[in-house]
């Protein structure tokens, strides 16, 4: 009796170092780090694990292997010998349907108790011996099933070199850019502020104004105060031959601000957020260095040239 509860003690502790298992496989490595790097703690606790990944996986490979054969062992000597097979079936079927089967919530969360015990037995063992051995258990070749975006850059790139390739490289490079949107800094894709005409938000619209912002050749312009002080933007389409008064009357008053280490998608958020299909850039020192516009940034995505923002069309309708 005490020996068929010990195996099937034996028996639930593989079963919970199994799902740690597929746990510590399920964890989003990727959107992990991101959210470490903003102090969200429950991803700085997580994104430890990241550091001993391989060898934990190895120890709970390890382990489940020991557990589960102790245990069918013990469960072999105290029952006939169908019933010890048919229990080895079952638990084979059994683990096979655990292995290919997806985790709900429920499940991570017992995983992610259990982690940072191993984390912190692999960091004890890590100091005092070589794990090396560890890494033997884990399957090389073994695929997870769950993808990241460095899964998908590593298909695009096999995909622009096959041979057979029929998908255009200009195509395959409007697909990675997309993907990698929130990685990619909006640097590259600011309008500097030495393009602008230097507007004043109190100057009267004249032919020589007008003409100026013509030739900027962008639809946006920045405009300042007396102090010099981004005032907001003006957009050109606003202005004809015959337009009158002060720049003021025409301008969009509202600075709606991104800074130069936005990511793309940060600066498409923020465009969303304040229907603006303009944003005003600052530097770390909260100095104007330029303006990013939609047309900038769609016509980079799509590599499209000469990219039109669908307002032109409606402002001139």
């Amino acid at each position: 009796m005490l020996n068929f509860i010990f195996s099937l003690i034996l028996l639930i502790f593989g079963l919970l170092f199994f799902i740690s298992f597929k746990t510590l496989n399920y964890i989003p490595a990727r959107e992990i780090k991101k959210r470490a790097v903003n102090n969200d703690h429950l991803a700085i606790k997580i994104n430890r694990l990241l550091k001993f990944h391989d060898q934990i996986e190895g120890l709970l490979i390890f382990l489940i292997i020991l557990l589960v054969g102790i245990s069918l062992v013990l469960l072999i000597k105290i029952v006939p010998f169908d019933l010890g097979f048919l229990a080895i079936l079952a638990l084979v079927i059994v683990s096979i349907f655990l292995y290919h089967g997806k985790l709900r919530n429920s499940t991570i969360r017992i995983g992610l108790i259990f982690l940072p015990f191993f984390y912190k037995l692999v960091d004890f063992l890590s100091g005092h011996f070589s794990l090396s051995f560890l890494l033997k258990f884990k399957n090389k070749d073994h695929h997870t099933g769950l993808y990241d975006l460095e899964d998908l850059d590593l298909l695009i790139n096999q995909q622009l070199s096959q041979a057979d390739n029929r998908m255009l490289a200009t195509d395959l490079d409007r697909i990675t850019k997309i993907l990698n949107v929130e990685n990619q800094n909006i640097k590259d894709l600011i309008i500097p502020i030495d393009v602008f005409p230097k507007i004043n938000i109190d100057d009267r619209i004249s032919p020589v104004i007008i003409d100026e912002i013509y030739k900027s050749h962008h639809q946006y312009i920045p405009i300042y105060d007396k102090q010099g002080i981004i005032a907001g933007t003006i957009n050109k389409n606003n202005l004809g031959l015959d337009s009158q008064g002060l720049i003021a009357d025409l301008a969009d008053k509202n600075v709606f601000k991104a800074t130069i280490n936005d990511s793309i998608f940060q600066v498409l958020e923020k465009m969303a957020a304040s229907s603006s299909a303009n944003l005003v850039v600052f530097d770390d020192t909260n100095n104007f260095v330029g303006m990013v516009d939609i047309k900038k940034i769609v016509g980079y995505l799509f590599n499209i040239d000469g990219f039109i923002d669908p307002t032109d069309f409606l402002l001139n309708l």
